[in-house]
């Protein structure tokens, strides 16, 4: 196992747990997107991140990841593994987000109100 390998697999993981399911006040805020200002806009990301986030750490429980966590604790540069798997997690996110909300995370059909 190699990190390009390990970051791949972080990254198919992200982008399975970027399709959590929304709260009615996300569903509301994409909906209504053009009002939010910048402040709304990033708190609305960093609530999708989250809930991803908090998605992909409960399902660590289960025996798929337990095989891939002894996987990577065997070899000798399991630390290294383990950031590339995080990182990829990470990237896996953002990537499934900026697919499904692009107007959320791409700045595309709008533009952010001004909080000044």
């Amino acid at each position: 196992m190699n990190k390009l390998d390990t970051y791949s697999r972080g990254r198919d993981r992200g982008l399975f747990f970027s399709d959590v399911e929304l709260t009615k006040k996300q569903e509301r805020q994409i909906k209504d997107i053009e009002d939010l200002s910048s402040n709304e806009l990033n708190s609305l990301q960093d609530s999708l991140l989250n809930a991803a986030n908090e998605a992909e750490e409960n399902g660590r429980e289960y025996s798929p990841f337990e095989c891939l966590a002894h996987e990577i604790n065997e070899c000798p540069n399991a630390e290294g593994l383990w950031e590339a798997f995080s990182d990829g997690i990470s990237m896996g996110i953002k990537k499934g987000f900026k697919s499904r909300f692009p107007e959320v995370f791409c700045g595309t059909k709008r533009r952010a109100k001004r909080t000044d």
